[in-house]
């Protein structure tokens, strides 16, 4: 490999901001040079990282707390996925029971040497006139339940419709009528 100008300031510069003991054995004491020791010691050829550890005890609180967090975290997102495709879901079930529903129909048309193109153009064009006459049908007896009744209860009570259906102009309680047919008379006195 041939070096460049370029290649050997770059070198130069990787060399300057290596330092000595990074990434090299310590030659101090402490706990690093301690450590340092010890993993030489249990590396060999056929595993350089050392003997395999004890294994971790699955019945460990600490092993059954991250398991139980790891369920409720995919439970959690599990439920906030579906709740925001649900929209999505009622459209595929409610394109699927369709599909299901209206194919009878298309077979019978394709039976009679209609194409299937046509045949389920036709079926969708009388599905949706039905639908249409099913919405304009319960839309109209809808609004005519909502119209107000006192117009049709006046035959039934020639006294005349009070605020709600059926009923009858108030009643003056016994009191008050007598304290109006009071006031009505001139007032004599009754001395005997």
């Amino acid at each position: 490999m041939v070096a460049t100008e370029d290649n050997d300031s770059d070198s130069g510069f990787f060399e300057e901001a290596q330092h000595d003991l990074v990434a090299q054995p310590h030659a101090d004491e402490g706990p690093v040079a301690e450590a340092e020791q010890r993993a030489a010691e249990i590396s060999s050829e056929e595993q350089p990282l050392g003997s395999l550890g004890r294994r971790f005890d699955r019945r460990s609180p600490f092993f059954v707390g991250v398991e139980a967090s790891a369920g409720v975290a995919v439970t959690y997102g599990a439920v906030q996925v579906v709740t925001t495709v649900s929209s999505i879901l009622v459209l595929l079930g409610v394109a699927f029971f369709l599909a299901l529903g209206l194919e009878p129909a298309v077979s019978w048309f394709v039976n009679r040497r209609l194409p299937r193109w046509a045949a389920t153009t036709l079926v969708f064009v009388i599905f949706l006139a039905l639908l249409g006459g099913f919405v304009a049908g319960s839309s109209s007896a809808a609004l005519g339940a909502g119209e107000p009744t006192h117009h049709r209860s006046s035959a039934l009570h020639p006294a005349g419709p009070g605020p709600f259906v059926g009923d009858r102009p108030p009643q003056r309680s016994l009191p008050s009528a007598a304290a109006d047919h009071r006031r009505d008379e001139p007032v004599t006195e009754d001395r005997s």
